[in-house]
C-alpha cells in the first residue's frame, strides 16, 4: 500500500484529525515494521524518518486531500516542539478513502492501528520517537544489550537514557517486535 493511502487511513482512524508530523512519521514507521510494508526509513533527528512519507504528506496537502494547520509555540513554553502540524481529512480525502477500503492491506492496517493505539506511548511523539530509535537500533544490530543501544544511539546523534530504554522496551515487547530485553543480555527478535 502506498504511503499516501497509509497516511489517510491513519488520520481517518484517528477521527479524521492527527496532531503532529513526527507522531505521524513514527506511526507509519511502526505500521511499516509490523506489516512489512517496505517503506524505507533512515536515521534522523527524531528517529527513523522516511522521505517517502514526508513527500506523501506534502502531496496530500497540495492535492487538497488533507488540510494542514501549523501551530507555533513560544520557545519558553514548550520543551521539544517549537511548532507542530495538525492534519485533517478534507471531503476530497474522505472520497479517496472509499477506494482505499477495498485494498487488501486496509483491514490489516486498522488491526495494527488498534493494537498500537492501546498503548499510551502511541499518543506521545517523544516516547514513540524514542521507541522507534530503540527498535531501529535493535533491528540493525540483531543482538544488542541496553548499553550497546545507548552507544549506537550516541553514534546516530540520539540520546537515550537507561530508564527510557527499560520502559520503551516493554512497549516494543508488547508489539512483538522484540523479545526478552534484559539489562545485560542480548536482545532477541
Amino acid at each position: 500500500m502506498e504511503p499516501s493511502y497509509i497516511i489517510l487511513t491513519i488520520i481517518k482512524h484517528n477521527n479524521g484529525k492527527f496532531i503532529g508530523k513526527t507522531l505521524l512519521q513514527k506511526t507509519v514507521f511502526f505500521l511499516n515494521e509490523l506489516l512489512r510494508l517496505g517503506i524505507p526509513f533512515k536515521p534522523h533527528y527524531y528517529g527513523p524518518y522516511s522521505s517517502e512519507v514526508a513527500v506523501a504528506i506534502e502531496n496530500l496537502v497540495a492535492l487538497g486531500f488533507l488540510k494542514e494547520v501549523e501551530e507555533s509555540f513560544p520557545v519558553w513554553d514548550v520543551w521539544g516542539e517549537v511548532r507542530r502540524y495538525i492534519y485533517e481529512l478534507t471531503d476530497e480525502g474522505e472520497e479517496i478513502l472509499s477506494d482505499i477500503k477495498s485494498h487488501p492491506q486496509y483491514n490489516n492496517i486498522l488491526e495494527q492501528l488498534n493494537l498500537i493505539g492501546t498503548y499510551s506511548e502511541s499518543k506521545d511523539y517523544d516516547k514513540l520517537s524514542k521507541a522507534a530509535k530503540i527498535y531501529y537500533i535493535v533491528k540493525a544490530k540483531e543482538k544488542i544489550n541496553r548499553n550497546g543501544i545507548k552507544k549506537e544511539a550516541n553514534k546516530l546523534g540520539w540520546s537515550l537514557e537507561d530508564k527510557e530504554i527499560n520502559n520503551l522496551s516493554s512497549f516494543l515487547e508488547e508489539l512483538n517486535l522484540v523479545k526478552n530485553v534484559k539489562r545485560h543480555s542480548k536482545t532477541k527478535f
